[in-house]
């Protein structure tokens, strides 16, 4: 087995903490169940996507995970607005949940959510750039969230690799968008460690020859397994960044 010459991060559920709890609490104050919520949002199966699966927001999974089947899988590749995407929300949702859902409130309640951060993941990171160690952060995100995400911990100064998919037009778990992101960071898949919390995305990273590791809730069990699986491989130490 190759020595690891980078590691590559997921944001969502890896670095920053899941929104889980707090969609709950946007369903309760929408007086909607959080399934229904889910699968409004984020596509028909989102709520079933969990099962052991990581984050919902990834969306369904039962065919074809790779495929752009839903209209929030098309704003993660920049395919349409959030404000497309929010029209498609109140569209579907006398059909889904019986009523119309204020979007007023939807949007109020959003823009209160705190996105929470994993500080010691974050502080692993720094630790390996601090060692030399060549990283890249690989996410599946949205335009309009750039500056929201970015401020939430120093991005730049932590990857001199970042592969947005609203930015490249192509999603986890798509095979494309992890050779790309080999591709910027100049190395062969199979040298690789990758660490997120979406069961789907991991496979679709083994499947390439990419060493997969699954954030769960507690991250430092996560950083423990990064710890062990670059001791038995070791890594390459790089003068520069990527």
């Amino acid at each position: 087995m190759k020595p690891v010459d980078a590691v590559i991060f997921d944001y969502g559920g890896v670095i920053s903490i899941p929104l889980g709890n707090a969609l709950d609490a946007i369903a309760t104050e929408l007086g909607v169940d959080t399934p229904t919520l889910f699968d409004l949002l984020f596509g028909e199966g989102a709520s079933l996507a969990d099962d052991g699966g990581g984050d919902p927001v990834d969306g369904p999974t039962a065919t074809d995970p790779s495929s752009v089947v839903h209209e929030w899988h098309r704003l993660e590749v920049g395919a349409i607005t959030l404000a497309e995407y929010v029209e498609g929300i109140s569209a579907r949702a006398p059909e889904m949940i019986g009523r119309e859902v204020d979007l007023a409130l939807f949007a109020e309640l959003s823009n209160a959510i705190p996105v929470g951060v994993h500080w010691t993941m974050v502080h692993e990171i720094r630790a390996l750039r601090d060692r030399g160690i060549t990283r890249a952060l690989l996410t599946n995100n949205v335009v309009e969230f750039g500056d929201t995400w970015r401020n939430t911990f120093p991005v730049d100064d932590l990857f001199p690799v970042v592969v947005d998919s609203s930015d490249v037009g192509v999603r986890k778990p798509d095979p494309e968008i992890y050779h790309l992101t080999c591709a910027r960071l100049e190395v062969e898949p199979d040298a690789c460690v990758f660490l997120d919390d979406n069961r789907y995305n991991c496979e679709a990273a083994a499947s390439l020859g990419i060493e997969a590791i699954q954030v769960g809730p507690d991250p430092e069990i996560a950083i423990d397994a990064l710890r062990a699986t670059l001791t038995r491989r070791g890594v390459r130490i790089r003068n520069s960044e990527a």
